[in-house]
């Protein structure tokens, strides 16, 4: 029986304005993690979290340390 996962992906490239930095995403596999980001895309190319050499896709364990998954800022 096939579970869903959380997957935290991540740019691996600049961020520029009004672009995704990064997305935690359910899902059964990373592939399909990796298609979901590729929907909330914003003005970066949506083909960037498809492919693993510009994108991190790193399923998240429950059974880690308790803390925040994911802090995404950028100063301006």
């Amino acid at each position: 029986m096939n579970e869903r996962k959380f997957y935290i992906l991540k740019r691996l490239e600049d961020v520029g304005y009004d672009e995704a930095a990064g997305f935690v995403v359910l899902a059964f596999t990373s592939k399909a993690a990796r298609r979901f980001a590729a929907r909330g895309a914003g003005d970066e190319d949506k083909q960037v979290w498809l492919e693993p050499l510009r994108t991190s896709c790193v399923e998240l364990h429950t059974n880690g340390p308790v803390g925040v998954v994911l802090r995404n800022f950028k100063a301006g």
